[in-house]
């Protein structure tokens, strides 16, 4: 018999694990996740024969839209074991998420779903896109830039409040937002680089740079780093525009879904 709930200390390894097997994700970011983000309190599981088959983590969020700030939880990590899949438990934890969401006052939920499909027919609406434009770099582009440091991290909050405030909706930032930001970029081969004007936030492998955040001149991206091709997460078209990643909200209380239709949003998570 299946049990949903939140889970036991003892269990975050598995938990971990399945993570682990379900997207492909290693150390040291894997570990720096669970050790930074992760805990048990935010984490939902459904088990069954003493074994973790489904979990999935809620991280807090304020955001704020028309003027008013609601109390969200971006749900991440939704996964099932393969053992278990098509029997309803990925439903089960995400109606148990949904609840304690509720018991903990939380206004809504949201996501940014990486399988296309599942969430809509339990009750997930389209909140908004933003583009994820592929553009080549450039290197006759040259652009002062340098990595920041935790000495940075008010300039990056003044930055980003500045940006994010001239926008009707927007997720509001901690210090430790920030830096848990500047850690998780890090690990994926990045960081947050400083530009004269601004900043931005990517990831990067050999062959892509992912650039997750920006705020300043693009060419900071486009002529400094080696690699085959860059991805700008936006809110506008200014490259291919052929991906548009949506973002999906239920609402957990009695609040006004019309804000949801809002113009001028900027949710953006970074870790």
């Amino acid at each position: 018999m299946a049990d949903v709930r939140l889970a036991h200390p003892a269990e975050m390894e598995a938990v971990k694990q399945l993570w682990s097997k379900s997207f492909d994700d290693s150390d040291p970011y894997l570990s720096w996740y669970f050790d930074n983000v992760s805990s048990p309190e935010n984490t939902v599981v459904c088990t069954t024969s003493g074994k973790v088959a489904a979990s999935l983590q809620l991280i807090d969020y304020d955001v704020n839209i028309g003027d008013r700030i609601y109390k969200t939880y971006y749900i991440a990590g939704v996964c099932t074991d393969k053992e278990f899949r098509h029997k309803g438990y990925g439903t089960k934890i995400m109606k148990f998420a949904e609840e304690e969401a509720a018991r903990r006052g939380k206004d809504f939920v949201f996501l940014y779903p990486m399988v296309v499909g599942f969430y809509e027919p339990i009750g997930y609406k389209f909140w908004f896109s933003c583009y994820e434009n592929t553009i080549l770099p450039d290197d006759s582009v040259q652009v002062p830039c340098r990595k920041a440091t935790e000495a940075d991290l008010d300039y990056i909050m003044q930055t980003y409040n500045a940006f994010a405030k001239k926008h009707s909706g927007y997720v509001l930032r901690s210090r430790r937002d920030v830096l848990r930001a500047m850690q998780y970029h890090e690990l994926l081969g990045g960081g947050i680089y400083l530009t004269e004007n601004g900043y931005f936030a990517f990831e990067k492998d050999k062959n892509c740079m992912r650039v997750n955040e920006l705020i300043g001149p693009l060419d900071a991206a486009k002529g400094n780093f080696e690699c085959e091709k860059i991805i700008v997460r936006s809110k506008d078209d200014f490259g291919s525009g052929e991906s548009k990643p949506k973002f999906l909200y239920r609402v957990c209380s009695d609040m006004d879904e019309s804000v949801f239709k809002t113009d001028g949003q900027y949710v953006n998570i970074l870790y």
